[in-house]
C-alpha cells in the first residue's frame, strides 16, 4: 500500500476528470477552429468547459483564458498589469516575499526592465498585513499580486480585504490561486479580484492545463503570438480534452461558490505516529488550509533518517521536503509538509 501525502505538489486525477478526458480524446478530437461539424462539436465542448470553470469562481465565461498551467497564467497576469501600468506612467508593483517562483522570477525580470518592486514581509502568523500593503501603495503603483493560499505553510491571505484596498486606490489586483481553486470557495467579484491564476493538476485534474481569470475590461497582454484562439489572448490550438477534464475536476461536487461542498473524503491512511507531527505553533493561529501540515525535521541527515524510520508506518509514505520546485534547495533545518487534499477538514 502506498500513502501519497504530497497533494500540494500534485494530485491524482479524479475518476470524473479521467473519464471526461478519455471520452473527449476518443470522440471530440476535432480542431475547435475548424468550421465543419467535428470541429464545431469540439468548440462546443471547449466553451461548455469554460463556462463550468467560470461558474466555480463566480466569473463570466468570457473572462476565462485557458493556459498551460499556473506558471503561464502568473506570467501573463504580471506582464499584463505591468504593461497597462506603464502606458499610464505607473511602474511600481507590490507582492510578497513568499510567492511562487513564477511570480518572483517574473518580478525580477520586470525590475531589470525598469519597474520597481516592493515585496511585503510575511509575519509570524504567516499572513500579510493589509494595513502594510495599503501603506506601500504609491501614486505610481500599477499592480498588487498576493498568493491566495501558500503551498508550504498553508496560510490563506485576507484576499477580500486586499482586493478592497486595491479597488479603493485604483490598482489592479492579481492572486496566484493555484493552491486555492478546488479547495476553498472563491468568488472573484465579491473578493475584488481582477486577475486569478490556477492549475488543474492541483485539484485532481490533468497536468499541463490551467486558466487565467481576467476581469472584464482588463485586456490581457499576449505571451504567445499567432492565431486568434482564446479570443486573441493566447495563440495555439486549444487542448480541448484537457480543458474538458479540468472542468470536470473543478465542478465535481461543486457547481458555484454558493454550493461549495469542499473535497470529498476518499480513503484515510491508517493511523500512525507519523500524523502526530509537531505543527508550527504560529501556523495554527492563522486562517489556514486544513489539508497542508507543515513541520520540521532535525537538520542532520542521520537524525532525519532515524526520525522517519521510527515514525513512518510500514506503508510507503510520500511526503515533501518543501516546494516541489525547490527539491535541491533544502535549508539547514529541513522543512517538510504533509498535504492531504482529500482528507476531511474542520
Amino acid at each position: 500500500m502506498m500513502i501519497y501525502a504530497d497533494n500540494a505538489a500534485t494530485t491524482k486525477m479524479s475518476r470524473a476528470a479521467i473519464e471526461a478526458m478519455t471520452a473527449c480524446l476518443e470522440e471530440e478530437y476535432g480542431n475547435p477552429s475548424s468550421l465543419y461539424a467535428l470541429g464545431q462539436r469540439a468548440k462546443e465542448r471547449l466553451e461548455q468547459a469554460r463556462g463550468e470553470i467560470a461558474a466555480v469562481i463566480g466569473a463570466d465565461p468570457g473572462e476565462i483564458t485557458i493556459t498551460s498551467g499556473g506558471s503561464e497564467a502568473d506570467n501573463q497576469a504580471l506582464r499584463t498589469g505591468a504593461a497597462l501600468g506603464k502606458r499610464a506612467g505607473k511602474t511600481h508593483i507590490i507582492s510578497t516575499a513568499f510567492e511562487h517562483h513564477a511570480i518572483l522570477h517574473t518580478l525580477k525580470r520586470l525590475e531589470e526592465e525598469g519597474f520597481s518592486v516592493t515585496l511585503l514581509p510575511v509575519h509570524e502568523d504567516g499572513l500579510v498585513r493589509v494595513e502594510e500593503l495599503e501603506a506601500a501603495i504609491r501614486e505610481d503603483t500599477c499592480l498588487v499580486s498576493v498568493m491566495y493560499a501558500n503551498n508550504e505553510i498553508g496560510t490563506i491571505q485576507p484576499i477580500r480585504e486586499i482586493g478592497a484596498v486595491c479597488r479603493k486606490h485604483g490598482v489592479l489586483f492579481h492572486t496566484d490561486a493555484v493552491q486555492a481553486v478546488g479547495h476553498v470557495p472563491i468568488d472573484v467579484k465579491e473578493q475584488n479580484i481582477d486577475m486569478l491564476s490556477s492549475s488543474a493538476h492541483k485539484f485532481h485534474g490533468p497536468k499541463g492545463i490551467g486558466f487565467l481569470y481576467a476581469r472584464k475590461g482588463v485586456r490581457l497582454v499576449n505571451l504567445i503570438e499567432g492565431g486568434a484562439q482564446e479570443g486573441g489572448k493566447r495563440a495555439g490550438t486549444e487542448n480541448v480534452a484537457a480543458a474538458v477534464s479540468m472542468a470536470a475536476a473543478t465542478s465535481s461536487g461543486r457547481t458555484s461558490p454558493s454550493s461549495w461542498t469542499g473535497s470529498r473524503v476518499t480513503e484515510k491512511p491508517s493511523s500512525s505516529s507519523f500524523f502526530r507531527v509537531w505543527r508550527m505553533a504560529w501556523c495554527s493561529k492563522a486562517v489556514e488550509m486544513r489539508w497542508v501540515f507543515p513541520f520540521f525535521l532535525p537538520a542532520r541527515a542521520a537524525l532525519r533518517r532515524a526520525w522517519l524510520s521510527a515514525s513512518l508506518p510500514p506503508e510507503v509514505m510520500m511526503i515533501s521536503r518543501g516546494s516541489a520546485l525547490m527539491t535541491e534547495a533544502i535549508s539547514p533545518l529541513a522543512f517538510s509538509r504533509v498535504s492531504l487534499a482529500s482528507w476531511p477538514r474542520a
